[in-house]
């Protein structure tokens, strides 16, 4: 699995902006259906992606998180560091919340197009 940050940041971006980009192709330029439901599994896959990925990162991330307990203790000491700690502590739970989302809203509006 391709754990690359810009990989996962674009194709969690595609994931959640995706759906402005469907309605575009939807409502303002008539797209055929055969069109959008390429656009549809290509946006499954995506959020599917970033599921997988939050349960790769959540069976591995507890390493990271202990092992750099110096660090953290650290950066929440100083202004705004704790949001960014927690946001690095819930990052692997963000991804599978969103991913999971996302997915079962892209297999529900595929299902209308079938």
């Amino acid at each position: 699995m391709i754990l690359s940050p810009g990989v996962m940041t674009i194709l969690f971006l595609i994931t959640v902006f995706g759906f402005l980009f469907f309605e575009i192709l939807e409502n303002k330029l008539g797209a055929s259906k055969t069109i959008l439901k390429v656009c549809l599994y290509f946006l499954i896959l995506c959020s599917l992606y970033n599921f997988i990925v939050g349960l790769q990162m959540a069976l591995e991330w507890g390493d990271f998180v202990n092992y750099n307990a110096e660090l953290f203790n650290k950066m929440s000491s100083k202004r705004k560091g704790g949001v960014v700690v927690l946001f690095i502590k819930l990052l692997p739970y963000i991804l599978i919340g969103a991913g999971g989302f996302w997915s079962y809203l892209y297999f529900r509006i595929l299902r209308i197009y079938n």
